[in-house]
């Protein structure tokens, strides 16, 4: 078992940058069968969203009003966006986050339209894939977990690493892998921190983001 799980952390982990560069040349596919849903840029769009003048739509066509999202006019310096291309087609997505929360947008069809719904624990790299990242209680515990998407903002891959504190403090004793079905046990840190060094060492500099104001 020792073995299996070191040879499945290794591979998938030497596919990190194949997996995320190829979704380019899969769009390209996706493009020519579906010319009227290929994803497009509108920067006023963008602007006139976060302004409040324009809505957008979820993937189930229900609406979303930037002053629903933040819940109030009232920001603070966690509500930011940015303009940052997620799926290699050379045109940025609107990117807004604030407090747990964090939306992709982009342009279809003239519409502003939800490319993804991520959590205030992810975090977009610069290879355009995201890393989950969250320090948690009960016991003390730290989880890290690496998605990838496809053109459309569908997830297509998704690995975990988490460590666990029987003592419930920063003595990590017990660490696992999930290769997206199930948890196997890491033997020891050592393991561990040489898998994980491969995520946080992927960075998320270009992603520029500024503040929000209505």
């Amino acid at each position: 078992m020792l073995k299996k799980y070191k040879l499945t952390c290794i591979l998938i982990l030497s596919l990190f940058i194949l997996t995320s560069c190829s979704s380019t040349s899969s769009a390209t596919d996706q493009q020519k069968q579906n010319d009227s849903l290929v994803p497009g840029y509108n920067e006023q769009l963008f602007r006139d969203f976060l302004q409040g003048k324009v809505i957008a739509k979820d993937k189930n066509n229900d609406e979303i009003r930037i002053e629903d999202y933040f819940g109030s006019k009232t920001l603070d310096s966690t509500d930011e966006y940015a303009l940052y291309d997620m799926n290699h087609d050379g045109l940025p997505e609107l990117h807004v986050r604030g407090g747990i929360s964090y939306l992709v947008f982009t342009v279809i069809d003239k519409q502003l339209v939800l490319w993804h719904d991520f959590t205030g624990y992810d975090i977009p790299l610069n290879n355009g894939a995201v890393l989950y990242s969250r320090d948690g209680a009960a016991p003390k515990h730290v989880d890290y977990q690496y998605s990838v998407f496809d053109f459309y903002g569908n997830e297509t891959l998704r690995i975990g690493f988490s460590k666990y504190s029987s003592n419930d403090d920063e003595n990590y004793d017990t660490y696992f892998f999930n290769d997206g079905d199930e948890d196997v046990q890491i033997a020891s840190k050592t393991d561990w921190d040489k898998l994980t060094r491969k995520l946080l060492s992927i960075k998320s500099d270009k992603v520029e983001w500024h503040p929000i104001a209505f």
